[in-house]
This record gives C-alpha cells, structure tokens and sequence, in this order.
C-alpha cells in the first residue's frame, strides 16, 4: 500500500474493547445529572437571585427586562464551560457506543451539555441570532471555524471541534453536518466536517464524515454525500443527486440535477454532467468523450 494512501480506521476486536471498558457506567449517569442541575440551575439562580433581593421596585421592573437575556447568556456559558472538561473525547476515530470506554464516555458528557443548549429553542435562537453570544458559546464548545459564516438553528451539528467552516459559507435548513455515524455493530465513527470559503449546502442535504466541499461550491436541496468524498472549487451539484463514498470531483465542474457519481470515481476539472446521469463505481472521467460513455444525451455542454 502506498504510505501516502489513507488507511481505514480500525475497528477493535472483542477482546480489545473489553480491556477498553474501565469506566463505570453509574459514574457517567451520574455525570450527566449533575450537568443537567448545573446548566438549567446555575442560570436560574443567578436570576432569581436579584429578585429576593431587589432593593428597590425600580431595580424589580428593569431586571425583569434583563433577565430574560441574561438566563440566556448564563444558560450557554455554563453548559460551553462545562464543556471544556470532557472536549478531550471529541476525537476523530472508532469507537464503541459504550459509556463505559473513555472516548464514549467523554462524548456523553460533552453531548450532554451540547444538546441541553442546541435543543433548548428560544436558547439557541438567542445565541444564534446574537454575534457576540454567538462567538463565546461556540468557542467554549471548542468551535474553531469562521463565525461569519451561516448556521441556521435547524441545521443538525454536534461534534463543533471537528467542524471546519470557513467564512462565508452557508448551511442550509435541516442540512446534517454528520461529523459521527452509528453503527449497527455497536461502534460509532467520527471525523471531520470542512466547508471551504464561500461554500454553499442547500436544504436538506446530508454530509458524512470526512467530507470537503471547495470554495464557492454549491451543493443543491436535498443531496447526499458519502464518507471522505471531496469536491472542488467552483462546483455545482445539483438538486437530489448523490455523491458516494470517496468521490472527487474536480474544479469548475457542473452537475446536473438528480445524478449519481459512484464509490471513488473521479470527475476532473472544468465539465459539465446533464440529469441523470449515473457514474459507476471506480470510474475516471477527465473528458466530455468520457462524460458521453454514460449519459443518454447525444449532446452535451463542453462547459458550464
């Protein structure tokens, strides 16, 4: 095998994993109570506070104005804090769905304080829709991309250390941005997520692990991306097509609505695929001759 060829991850044996498991489970029940008090406590009390002890009716009517926003701050900064402790299991690899193995038991704690922030609606919407909130919870969570770049609240992430999106790029509507994929052997795979400057994902569309769209690519409504596919620079995936595991496609490529491009096959720079279309498995297409081979068009656009 070429050094400079990815390897798989690897998946443990039986035997390995047994002598992985060394956390005890109730500890991490445990764990994930106590984050709960603190996230949905620690806000509540920092609220209710004043109002015990408010020195004047003045004080009462503005800090029933204020508190609202402040419940929303503190709500996010303690669960991002909070966060920071376990960021350690936010790791690319497999590992099994297991809480008594380390990596999976970090990961459930860290899940824990991202999800009571990205389920708790009027919450996220406030951080969100606030620059400056936005830029401290996200950081906490271990966040290192652009902060000018659009996430809408129904857009699923999780895994935030391992998102890389650069500025400008646009996440649609209910696009999943799937840094980790379950499977049904008990493991769980996790990687990376990179949207390149100016990158575009429209509504719907699914991204796996290990995924790069290039800068000022599009992607349309409702596409699928497979594992560790790469796509270019200014490329246009159109509506309802698929993308499979391991495909690269080139720059300046356009590819027509509900087209298919098979398990590593390779789309080269500068052409134009129509509808449809359908490339196998293993395929190299560098030539618009090449394109001709499996598209039922007799004439096809040289460029975009």
């Amino acid at each position: 095998m070429n050094n400079n060829e990815k390897q798989a991850p690897k998946i443990p044996t039986p035997e390995e994993l047994q002598a992985m498991m060394v956390v005890p489970a109730f500890l991490v029940t445990l764990g994930v109570f106590v984050l709960h008090v603190l996230i949905y406590g620690l806000p509540a009390l920092a609220v209710v506070l004043p109002f015990m002890y408010s020195p004047a009716l003045w004080f009462t009517l503005v800090w029933v104005v204020c508190a609202p926003v402040v419940y929303a701050f503190l709500y996010g900064v303690v669960a991002g804090v909070l966060s920071r402790l376990f960021q350690a299991g936010i790791i690319k690899g497999v590992f099994p769905r297991d809480t008594r193995f380390p990596v999976y038991a970090l990961r459930r704690l860290y899940g824990t304080c991202w999800t009571a922030v990205y389920y708790f609606h009027p919450i996220y919407n406030i951080i969100l829709s606030t620059p400056v909130f936005k830029a401290i919870v996200f950081r906490l969570f271990g966040y290192k991309g652009s902060l000018n770049a659009n996430i809408p609240p129904d857009a699923w992430i999780r895994d935030l250390p391992l998102l890389r999106i650069e500025e400008g790029a646009y996440v649609g509507n209910k696009v999943t941005l799937g840094t980790n994929v379950c499977l049904l052997g008990g493991n769980i795979i996790i990687g990376n997520v990179t949207l390149k400057k100016g990158a575009m994902v429209g509504h719907r569309t699914n991204i796996a692990i290990g995924v790069t769209i290039g800068e000022r690519s599009e992607l349309g409504v409702a596409c699928i991306v497979g594992f560790h596919a790469k796509i270019g620079n200014d490329t246009h995936i159109g509506s309802s097509s698929g993308i499979s595991h391991g495909a690269k496609i080139g720059n300046n490529v356009y590819i027509d609505v509900r087209s298919f491009i098979g398990t590593k096959a390779v789309i080269g720079d500068n052409l134009t695929l129509p509808s449809d279309i359908s490339i196998p498995d293993g395929a190299v297409v560098n030539t618009m001759e090449d394109v001709m081979k499996y598209t039922k068009y007799k004439e096809v656009k040289a460029t975009i």
